[in-house]
């Protein structure tokens, strides 16, 4: 599906519906000009056209195609420029129109994120629990309070290992060196969204105990995308509560689940 252009007609929608204005005036600048355009705007256009192919060829979501807008941008910039006296009243007529486009965007507000962690927040202190896996999106552990424990095979740890200085007060975690195993409690938070985890580990979710599912009807921002399926869609978030007395052998697979990078291990020091 990539390879025949799909999502290229994707992403040229993307910046219709998000970008209208650069994008506008842009093939209007290059239109006039494809004569006479000057070596800048041809790098800019050569640029904007390799970048646009390229990014055709990934997921369709607009964060790829955001360094397309700021280029577009310039291209704009460089036709009102080239109308004289009309310059002012062009430039706040672009200003005016994008600031209404994207009046949705200004103005969406979501306090989900922040009510999904202060959840899980009350859970680990009523249990007095120390480590935390987060199975949800990063807007929601931008919230959660702790110290995030980094995977040995996570990216982050191969570069502090050439550079200590991103390490320091950091606490990495090792296949084989198992710390919940000096742990009574553990406790995890699941969205839907990312099913695809629990689907995979339901052996081992099935041993933890739910102690609460809640539905909040606002998805995670980066998951109101037009073309994504999750856009419209309510999202539970379980919050299960793992005891070591009744995970015996078990133990050893929630440790591992840790070093799974759609996760993330969150260490809270009570004392």
């Amino acid at each position: 599906m990539r390879l025949i252009g799909i999502n290229h007609l994707k992403f040229l929608y993307y910046l219709f519906a998000y970008a209208p204005i650069p994008l506008f005036l842009t093939v209007i600048y290059v239109l006039s000009s494809v004569k006479k355009i000057k070596r800048l705007g041809t790098y800019l256009f050569i640029s904007m056209s390799i970048f646009f192919v390229a990014v055709g060829f990934y997921y369709p979501y607009f964060r790829l195609g955001y360094p397309l807008v700021p280029l577009l941008s310039i291209s704009a910039a460089k036709f009102i420029t080239k109308t004289n006296k009309f310059k002012p009243y062009i430039a706040i007529a672009c200003i005016a129109v994008s600031l209404l486009l994207g009046l949705k965007t200004l103005t969406y507000k979501s306090d989900v994120p922040k009510r999904a962690a202060e959840l899980v927040e009350q859970y680990a202190e009523k249990e007095n629990v120390n480590y935390i896996y987060a199975v949800v999106p990063p807007n929601i552990t931008f919230y959660m309070g702790g110290e995030i424990i980094i995977p040995s095979n996570h990216p982050w740890s191969k570069i502090g290992r050439k550079i200590p200085v991103f390490l320091k007060k950091k606490k990495i975690m090792y296949p084989d060196e198992n710390l919940l195993l000096n742990e009574d409690k553990v406790l995890l938070i699941h969205a839907t969204t990312i099913d695809s985890v629990k689907q995979e580990n339901i052996e081992l979710y099935n041993s933890g105990s739910l102690l609460t599912s809640i539905e909040f009807i606002d998805a995670p921002v980066y998951y109101k995308d037009i073309f994504n399926a999750f856009r419209k869609s309510k999202q539970i978030y379980e919050v299960y509560l793992f005891e070591s007395e009744k995970l015996s052998e078990q133990i050893d697979m929630l440790w591992n689940l840790g070093f799974d990078q759609r996760i993330t291990v969150i260490y809270k020091d009570w004392n």
